[in-house]
């Protein structure tokens, strides 16, 4: 559908409510000093995103908690289709999971996720019957690309990233169908920084700049031109290009940092606050659908926030450690 404003009169203000709900970076502070993990439950388990955790597992209450507030975006949205961008990468990962216990010879269900935009079911009926059903044809081309490369050879990165291009293409698809610069803005930050993680992976490995151009995923504001030259420049070169659209700065200083030995960890952290820069002027839109997707940005950084704090805590790591990856995913 395109995008008019008339449609989405109240979106803003039913996402400031949907804000209300999420876990401050103030509580995560606090929740980090607590001294056990049950302490940390007590802290911020009362809050949406993790307040099934006794009956579902902390992992299981953020899946439940996001696919609840997926349907209701959806409901107060007319069925816009806006938590598309957000979930096509749910199922990529579902595929890929498929995919790769098909090429095992295993059957393990406990790496599936269910906020696809495509039901669990109906998905995996697909993939077991052959049968393209409600499969997008762009991922339905990409499902068969992967599926020749792993029965030809055991390239399960090359299969991934057939299946990782049309994630983004859907994105960029359903981005340009809103027909709103901040939506497609995010969009192409997205993809931005998905390139620039790949380019850094790659780099790490000492990868020849032939071989890394196939991994580039399409529909950034960065050609694969200037990305293969930067790469061909070292870190410094993918540091130039990132800090050329990273408002923040943080990342390409968390670049500079990588090649000093620093932990790449710390660069995919900082890109939740980059993205989210990216639309701050979505915050001052009275009516339409911007807000809604900056509450969705908020929500996604405040799921990895819960994951980094509930994780960090389960496995002993200093409180200072947590709280030093913690701010970088709020830094803007």
């Amino acid at each position: 559908m395109k995008y008019r404003d008339i449609d989405f009169l109240y979106s803003s203000a039913f996402a400031c409510k949907m804000e209300a709900n999420l876990i401050s970076y103030q509580d995560f502070v606090k929740a980090i000093e607590m001294s056990s993990l049950d302490e940390v439950f007590k802290s911020i388990g009362e809050y949406p995103v993790l307040s099934s955790h006794e009956e579902l597992g902390f992992e299981g209450a953020i899946e439940k908690d996001l696919l609840q507030n997926y349907i209701d975006i959806e409901e107060n949205t007319h069925n816009s289709g806006i938590t598309r961008i957000f979930r096509w990468a749910d199922d990529g990962h579902n595929i890929k999971v498929f995919l790769k216990n098909r090429k095992l010879g295993i059957s393990d269900d406990s790496m599936y996720k269910s906020t696809g935009v495509i039901a669990l079911d109906e998905l995996k009926s697909a993939l077991l019957e052959a049968k393209q059903g409600n499969v997008p044809d762009i991922m339905w081309d990409a499902i068969n690309r992967a599926t020749e490369i792993l029965a030809k050879s055991s390239d399960v990165k090359r299969a991934d990233s057939i299946i990782d291009k049309a994630v983004v293409e859907l994105m960029k698809q359903d981005s340009d169908d809103f027909d709103n610069d901040l939506i497609k803005a995010y969009v192409e930050r997205s993809i931005d920084f998905m390139n620039a993680s790949i380019m850094l992976r790659f780099l790490k490995q000492s990868r020849p700049v032939s071989e890394v151009s196939f991994y580039l995923l399409p529909g950034g504001s960065v050609s694969d031109k200037i990305w293969q030259s930067a790469y061909s420049s070292s870190y410094d070169g993918i540091g130039d290009v990132v800090r050329s659209f990273d408002t923040t700065n943080l990342c390409g200083d968390e670049i500079a940092e990588i090649r000093n030995g620093g932990a790449f960890s710390n660069f995919e952290k900082c890109i939740p606050s980059a993205v989210l820069d990216s639309i701050s002027q979505s915050v001052g839109v009275g009516f339409g659908i911007e807000r809604v997707l900056w509450y969705l940005g908020l929500k996604h950084r405040e799921v990895k926030s819960a994951r980094l704090v509930v994780t960090g805590k389960m496995f002993e790591l200093p409180n200072e450690e947590i709280a030093k990856r913690l701010e970088v995913m709020y830094e803007h």
